[in-house]
């Protein structure tokens, strides 16, 4: 995803200064830290994304509709209010021209421009779709000529995961799926939307197959400095899925000095392992985020690190893998590198009655951060019903954002919590402004 985004590959550390109790909701946002937003009436808005602009305002991607689904926009001002220049309402909502229209990564160009991603159903079939967005909501003409740029690269293409490089060109990751199988695709376009030659051979895409089963999916991108891009997910060994990861050069080549030819992957429990995020460490180390199931109907967090090489970092609690237990069906869906060291993982908890946005914060070497509500978990009821989170992310002054769904009332909507860091990122924070 966006280094402007997701703040991964932050180089510089500032100084901590208590806030408030770091890993508790931010009272100065929305109501007692958290926000929900309806988009229609009878609407089901499920929000997979949210990223940050230069002056705090939020936007937040997802689908919405009762029936049909189309790309969902919502931009948010410091505080939590939505903000009226966007869309006239703070919501844009997008019709791509079938029946399942749905927005799962979000990013901010340097020119205020937004970039959603996520996929279109054309015949029954799925493409990537790309769609660029002026900053006051509206399309953006001067990419694909009506701001919508779709990519058909096998029956079945899901885009999940985003990245802007700094030449302004989109990388794209997610699954493609020819009927018999599917693998990691990513694709990269130009800055107005046309496949880039210099990528994938030509074509504009590349893809990595997980053999014996071949049945694989990225979830997420990040990019290193040197333009290589680290792309995680999960791949099925035939009986369980497993963490995958890949890395591909600039052309879109697998890099072979990157595990097996370019890729890795990572059986961690008994059962079922499933990466959702990845976030790139300023010295090149890779952390991998997901859940794994524990054999006997539960799942935890877990979290992986990697060195340059894809080989487990043994300095992350000693093995590179990290597995925690908030409630016992646990998965993260978010990772988050801090300028400080400290990794955090946020997705949602079952607490027995119904599913909360949860969170855990780890010290560099991956023991739980006492220092975060108390013992390094915090959980943060939004609805009545169920809470799911899916991703997570940074505000310019060190905030951390969980992003998903609030259900209840039998529609779901938009909902954002922010958590206090205890940072202090040397940036004035809206947030906080009095």
């Amino acid at each position: 995803m966006d280094m402007s985004r997701k703040l991964h590959l932050l180089v510089t550390c500032f100084p901590v200064l208590a806030w408030g109790q770091p890993g508790t909701p931010d009272p100065t946002f929305g109501t007692a830290g958290a926000l929900t937003v309806d988009l229609a009436a009878g609407s089901n808005d499920i929000a997979w994304d949210i990223a940050f602009q230069p002056d705090g305002k939020a936007v937040v991607a997802g689908g919405t509709g009762v029936t049909n689904k189309d790309f969902a926009l919502v931009r948010i001002n410091p505080g939590g209010s939505l903000d009226a220049f966007f869309g006239g309402d703070g919501k844009v909502t997008t019709d791509l021209g079938s029946i399942d229209d749905n927005a799962r990564a979000v990013a901010i160009q340097g020119d205020g421009k937004i970039v959603a991603v996520g996929h279109i159903n054309v015949s029954n079939n799925k493409d990537f779709a790309v769609v660029r967005y002026k900053p006051d909501g509206t399309l953006d003409a001067s990419f694909g000529g009506n701001g919508i740029v779709t990519a058909d690269l096998y029956e079945d293409d899901l885009g999940l995961g985003m990245v802007l490089q700094p030449d302004g060109k989109i990388v794209v990751c997610g699954s493609s799926d020819d009927g018999t199988g599917a693998r990691f695709s990513v694709a990269r376009f130009n800055v107005d939307g046309t496949p880039d030659p210099a990528f994938g051979g030509g074509t504009g895409h590349t893809f990595a197959f997980f053999p014996p089963e071949n049945n694989a999916s990225a979830w997420d991108v990040a990019l290193q400095p040197d333009g290589k891009i680290v792309v995680a997910g999960y791949a099925s060994d035939g009986t369980y899925n497993q963490f995958a990861v890949a890395r591909f050069d600039v052309t879109g080549v697998l890099d072979p000095a990157f595990g097996a030819d370019g890729q890795v992957t990572l059986p961690i429990g008994p059962a079922h392992d499933i990466a959702h995020a990845v976030a790139l460490q300023p010295d090149g180390r890779i952390v991998v985020a997901g859940y794994a199931e524990d054999g006997l109907g539960g799942e935890r967090f877990a979290a992986v690190r990697l060195n340059t090489d894809g080989t487990l970092d043994n300095g992350f609690d000693g093995d590179g893998v990290v597995l925690i237990t908030i409630e016992g069906h646990d998965q993260a869906h978010g990772v988050v590198v801090q300028p400080d060291g400290r990794i955090v993982l946020g997705g949602y908890a079952h607490t027995g009655e119904q599913r909360v946005f949860a969170s855990v914060r780890m010290e560099a070497n991956g023991t739980l951060d006492p220092a975060f509500d108390g013992d390094g978990r915090m959980t943060v009821h939004v609805g009545a019903v169920q809470d799911n989170c899916y991703d997570l992310s940074m505000s310019p002054g060190g905030d951390l954002a969980l992003v998903g769904y609030s259900d209840g009332d039998n529609a779901a909507d938009f909902a954002v919590v922010m958590v206090l860091s205890g940072l202090n990122l040397g940036v004035m924070d809206p947030y906080r402004a009095n």
